[in-house]
């Protein structure tokens, strides 16, 4: 008889995962098929909208303005995930987590 070599424990991790994973299996296919005409994500962050004035250099905002334009996207959503992305990866993940607590990410 073959030895199984995970605890109760890990056994019941994998299988959250594996259900996690065929719960969110279209936007998980989204995401690796690396499909450049595929929209990037957008985090649907309920609540009263604000208006922020930003200056950027004028190559960038054209560069983003190609891109909105080709991927059929407001300039706003791709500030905002693109703030996420940059907030996440600088020490800013737990207060992300509050803010986007119980929101679906859609893709």
């Amino acid at each position: 008889m073959a030895e199984n070599k995970y605890s109760k424990n890990e056994k019941e991790q994998l299988d959250k995962l594996l259900e996690y994973i065929q719960k969110n299996e279209e936007k998980l296919r989204i995401l690796l098929s690396g499909d450049p005409n595929v929209s990037p994500l957008v985090y649907p962050i309920k609540g009263k909208r604000s208006t922020k004035t930003v200056f950027i250099a004028e190559k960038l905002q054209y560069l983003v303005n190609e891109f909105c334009i080709e991927k059929d996207l407001k300039i706003g959503d791709v500030i905002e995930h693109a703030l996420i992305q940059y907030l996440n990866q600088n020490g800013y993940a737990s207060k992300l987590e509050t803010i986007l607590k119980n929101i679906e990410v859609i893709g």
